[in-house]
């Protein structure tokens, strides 16, 4: 007999449930979910590739090929499954067997999207460039609606330094808007300012802005204000706040009363840059300004070349109050006579190119030879430490940014990759190594190892994509010929 309509009611609302927390986001509900109807109905081939999905998406590989090969046998044919299970492969270093796999989804279904991407990343992952993107370019032959291959082929011709192909590179389906907006970002990361600034300013018209409440006044052109009172509005992430927090001494030298408003985390950090006249966390009540301004607009208004760029540091300073200002020093003077260096290795799990810029913990172990040197872990929402000699983690300390400026202020170096970190301690004039993906985010640029934002910065950028470990190597080298 098959089970009851009231049970089979439950499990199907149950099922339901994981799948829409899976695709908002929610992991552990999500895992949680399809654990539960699993252990109920483990009959479910679906339900089975689901999970190795979710699963892939968190990083565990070897759980996600056990969760897909539950599925095919299930359902030897099932193609998510196998699809899953390809990617869950290749991560675990089985190229061989993950193209085995395509291969056999390919040959039942020339147009299958995900195989062919998958099929990409094999290729890429052995530095077959050509045959990666002989791959994605028949992907987009076949389907060039797919928004998921062009940035594929965005990061491939980027490879390459093609840049024809790069520039030539848009959805059938976009705006010019929306094309100049995508060329704007290649434009700033290959140092062509003047276009990519300019360029940059469309994301205000496509809405690419992240901010909610009413500014008020008309936009600020750049022009003298005298008279007046001007309102600088952040809009993105902590770390491009903090980036263009230097403009605003600029600003000032143009006219009145200059209003800033920032995310609250940034609050006392932003109280120690000159040029603020009026500082208030966002979604508080300000005073009706005259003219407004977003933050990142600031470049573009007042000087769109390399040499224009306000590179003076330090432009903030650690705020008089610290809430573990006292916990924080006797922590790190307790290493007094070493070399203090902290270390911040991954970054929001939730940013969509965090894959490429986190690295694992177990990348770091290299710096364990290094002598004469006192670790400090900086990483907040990762429990996991290093294997480093003594390394002591200040991460319960940080529970603010005041915090946490005030640590990298005792520090000799920062070794982070690219998070809010790196720009805190640029803007802070503390030593940082910076360790870099071979496609970094646009303000980074390209081939070189040192930033025209940041001059305490060095740059260590990957070789070839997702290859950490000669990063760390030269980390090392370098640090170990300095000690």
């Amino acid at each position: 007999m098959g089970k009851p309509a009231e049970d089979r009611g439950s499990l199907h609302a149950l099922l339901t449930q994981a799948v829409e927390d899976d695709r908002a986001g929610r992991t552990e509900a999500a895992e949680a979910g399809y654990r539960a109807y699993l252990a109920a109905d483990p009959g479910n081939a679906s339900a089975w590739a689901d999970l190795g999905g979710l699963l892939l998406m968190t990083g565990r590989p070897a759980e996600a090929e056990g969760a897909c090969r539950q599925a095919l046998e299930r359902a030897a044919d099932y193609v998510p499954a196998k699809v899953n299970l390809a990617h869950a492969l290749l991560r675990l270093g089985r190229g061989e067997e993950a193209e085995f796999f395509c291969r056999g989804v390919l040959a039942g279904n020339p147009a299958d999207r995900d195989a062919w991407i998958a099929l990409a990343e094999i290729y890429r992952s052995r530095r077959d460039l050509a045959r990666a993107r002989a791959a994605l370019e028949r992907l987009r032959a076949l389907d060039p609606t797919y928004g998921r291959v062009d940035e594929r082929l965005a990061d491939l011709y980027f490879l390459q330094r093609d840049w024809d192909a790069l520039q030539a590179l848009s959805p059938p389906d976009a705006s010019d808007d929306e094309i100049a907006y995508a060329r704007a970002h290649w434009d700033l990361r290959r140092g062509r300012f003047a276009e990519g600034w300019a360029g940059y300013e469309l994301r205000l018209r496509l809405g690419r802005i992240v901010q909610g409440e009413a500014l008020g006044g008309a936009a600020w052109k750049g022009e003298s204000f005298a008279g007046k009172t001007l309102l600088v509005h952040w809009e993105q992430g902590l770390g491009d706040s903090l980036m263009f927090l230097r403009y605003l001494p600029l600003v000032k030298a143009r006219g009145g009363i200059v209003l800033l408003v920032v995310q609250p985390q940034l609050l006392d950090l932003a109280a120690t840059c000159e040029g603020v006249d009026l500082l208030r966390p966002y979604g508080a009540p300000h005073p009706d300004p005259d003219l407004h301004v977003f933050l990142m607009s600031l470049p573009h208004l007042l000087g769109a070349d390399e040499a224009t760029i306000p590179a003076s540091v330090p432009y903030l300073r650690v705020p008089e109050t610290v809430p573990n200002r006292i916990a924080l020093a006797e922590r790190l003077t307790a290493a007094e006579g070493k070399l203090r260096v902290g270390l911040v290795w991954a970054g929001n799990p939730l940013h969509t190119k965090d894959a490429e810029r986190s690295l694992p913990v177990e990348v770091l172990a290299p710096l364990a030879a290094l002598p004469g040197v006192a670790w400090f872990s900086l990483q907040t929402g990762r429990e996991e430490l290093p294997s480093l000699p003594g390394i002591a983690s200040l991460a319960p300390l940080l529970g603010t940014l005041a915090d946490t400026a005030f640590a990298l202020g005792e520090l000799d170096l920062l070794i982070t990759v690219d998070t809010a970190a790196a720009h805190l301690a640029g803007a802070l004039g503390v030593p940082t190594f910076l360790l870099l993906p071979f496609c970094p985010d646009w303000r980074w640029l390209l081939d070189r190892d040192d930033s025209p934002w940041y001059p305490s910065l060095r740059l260590y950028r990957q070789a070839f994509p997702g290859e950490w470990e000669p990063v760390l190597q030269q980390v090392a080298a370098e640090l170990q010929a300095g000690l």
